[in-house]
């Protein structure tokens, strides 16, 4: 049950990729079947979460088949279930339904409107490959997957020379990630013998072999997450991802592909918490890169240019809380931006299309009255964006805040000192281009 739950999106894919010349009129037809699978394992994934609290079992491992055995070492294909993983799955499927709806309005008049369902589906399988892999090696190939499919989608209207270069410039920056992680794997492997997730987060903790030290491992693993995750240095193909159709922005360039990096963070805490001097680092970057997403974003002019500078600096904020040692206060941040900022994307496509694909926002304004609802929810999502109490962006980014105050509070290291100065001045940015 739970393989065939997790390999429908494939199945959907190829039932498109076979009659990709299928009328657009019977588009809905099929992609109904998508829609309801979201709403089916999203229900689901809520039930297990139960089942899990009620029974005292905080992990679900099921394997499904082996992909091959190397020196004793089984690597398999394995439906791992835990807290971190269903929530993940969750907001990933959410956020999925909300932009399968959507694109059936953006993409109406589009001729290849079949490819497009086709490629959001890949999407979606791909991403839940990551969230539940067991090991290391599955989860570099949802990795890999995930940023094809990205290429896919920035580059979905082929015809534009803008989108080819856009979509190219994505695959070469995380291919700098993508080296460091296979070499992380590699040395990881030689190390431990395992490349198990659950296995590593327990022998990092008993490991007294100090002539192989994991600090380069840990080095390795966070270039990947600044390629992924479009951190400072490695964060130029984000804002030029722009180029795909609207509603791809809203899926993965704010709410799932991106936040790629601090899932593995999150799943790998234990190996990054053990380098002290590399976690400073780690919050520094993070911060900085809060601090310059928010303040290039004040001064675009393309509307969805905005909100993506906005998305490098909501990931500067998740960096920076991993850096500063709370995995759980990022995995918030993750959570909550996943929904306000996809909301932004979506609201932002509404303009777009109603103003025939203009995005220069000096030309916009006096749409309250001819889009109401697009008014309100895009007012909704920008106040939590700029941390407005009562809003889940307040609660998340003001623990971030707080976790920094803490720690100046009982630290005197210069570098705690300016990530809180660069956080508050992030949000300070934030505040000014949201409204």
């Amino acid at each position: 049950m739970f393989a065939t739950l997790f390999f429908s999106p494939f199945l959907i894919f190829t039932f498109l990729c076979l009659f990709s010349e299928l009328r657009p009129k019977l588009l809905l037809a099929v992609t109904l079947p998508a829609y309801l699978y979201n709403l089916i394992t999203v229900g689901f994934l809520l039930i297990t979460t139960c089942l899990l609290n009620y029974s005292g079992k905080f992990i679900y491992v099921y394997q499904f088949f082996n992909w091959s055995t190397f020196d004793g070492v089984d690597i398999s294909f394995t439906i791992w279930l835990d807290y971190i993983a269903v929530i993940m799955s969750f907001t990933v499927l959410t956020v999925a339904t909300m932009v399968n709806l959507f694109s059936l309005y953006y993409m109406a008049n589009d001729p290849f409107i079949v490819r497009f369902f086709a490629y959001l589906s890949l999407f979606t399988f791909c991403m839940l490959t990551l969230v539940i892999a067991a090991d290391l090696v599955q989860f570099f190939i949802g990795w890999e997957l995930v940023g094809l499919c990205s290429y896919l989608l920035i580059n979905f209207w082929y015809t534009r020379k803008q989108a080819n270069i856009s979509a190219l410039k994505a695959v070469l920056v995380n291919r700098v990630g993508d080296f460091c992680f296979m070499y992380a794997m590699a040395l990881l492997y030689v190390k431990f013998n395992t490349l198990n997730i659950q296995e590593l987060a327990w022998l990092v903790l008993v490991d007294n072999d100090f002539m192989f030290n994991t600090k380069y491992i840990t080095i390795l693993l966070f270039i990947a997450v600044m390629s992924k995750s479009a951190q400072f240095g490695l964060h130029t193909w984000l804002p030029d991802a722009m180029e795909g159709p609207t509603p791809v922005s809203a899926l993965i360039h704010a709410a799932t592909m991106v936040t790629a990096g601090i899932f593995l963070m999150l799943r790998l805490s234990n190996l990054f918490i053990a380098q002290e001097d590399i976690m400073s680092v780690i919050a520094l970057v993070g911060a900085f890169t809060a601090f310059f997403g928010a303040t290039t974003g004040s001064v675009q002019t393309d509307i969805k240019k905005i909100i993506a500078f906005s998305t490098c600096s909501q990931l500067g904020y998740m960096v920076a809380a991993c850096g500063l040692g709370n995995f759980a206060i990022a995995f918030f941040h993750l959570v909550t931006h996943a929904f306000f900022k996809s909301l932004l994307f979506l609201c932002a496509g509404v303009v777009i299309h109603t103003l025939n694909g203009e995005q220069d926002i000096r030309k916009m304004g006096f749409l309250a009255k001819a889009l109401p609802t697009a008014f309100i929810s895009m007012t909704i999502a920008s106040m939590a964006l700029a941390g407005i109490p009562y809003l889940g962006g307040f609660y998340s980014k003001e623990l971030i805040i707080s976790l920094a105050y803490t720690l100046t509070t009982f630290e005197s290291g210069a570098i705690v000192n300016i990530v809180l100065v660069l956080l508050i001045k992030a949000a300070v940015f934030t505040s000014f281009y949201s409204a």
